[in-house]
């Protein structure tokens, strides 16, 4: 896999060297992803190029054919491809076409942790705190077993000044609404108490 990332790699080093840039018409894209069909790095490239000409519904039907496109086993290529396509429907799209598009790509998805991981830092980069703070209590309830869940929970409450709330999540975690052992729980407080006088 390595390997062939490599491979990918040094033809895209080549091809920007062979024409100093990297493709600038559908055409362009469209040559490169023949030969590099489960490449998400082409395809989120072709999404942008789109985007970045106001045509976001052709970075929608780049992102569908791209699904549709890559290799049911390139599972981390499908990935970025979804993460791409929730970038673009929460900065171009509407709450609801996020939802959707969220949806689908945890129905798709072995990892849907990572995938929740990914919508909350979205959410963290639009400042969109109300929906990142109703994620990360939907990731608690989903995910108990998982300490990072907890923790990222608590570093929203703390960005989000909930001090109260904070307390509350900690009373909970300790109180065994979490599957967490100890050591676990104890990290979690110790990396918010880090994280608060950062």
């Amino acid at each position: 896999d390595s390997m062939r990332r490599r491979k990918l790699e040094e033809a895209i080093d080549a091809y920007e060297r062979q024409t100093n840039t990297i493709p600038t018409s559908p055409d362009e894209f469209t040559k490169m992803l023949l030969s590099n069909p489960n490449s998400s790095y082409l395809w989120t490239q072709f999404m942008a190029f789109h985007t970045g000409l106001q045509q976001v519904e052709q970075a929608r039907q780049v992102a569908e054919k791209a699904l549709r496109t890559i290799g049911v086993r390139e599972t981390k290529e499908h990935q970025n491809v979804w993460v791409a396509y929730m970038n673009l429907e929460d900065l171009h799209g509407t709450a609801e076409s996020l939802a959707s598009i969220f949806k689908r790509a945890c129905q798709h998805s072995d990892n849907t942790l990572a995938l929740h991981e990914k919508l909350a830092d979205i959410f963290k980069s639009t400042k969109r705190q109300q929906q990142e703070l109703q994620l990360c209590r939907a990731m608690i309830s989903k995910f108990r077993d998982k300490s990072k869940v907890w923790e990222r929970l608590g570093v929203c409450l703390l960005d989000q000044d909930k001090r109260d709330q904070l307390k509350r999540l900690l009373k909970d975690m300790s109180a065994g609404a979490s599957i967490l052992n100890k050591s676990d729980q104890y990290m979690v407080m110790e990396h918010l108490a880090i994280h608060e006088y950062r």
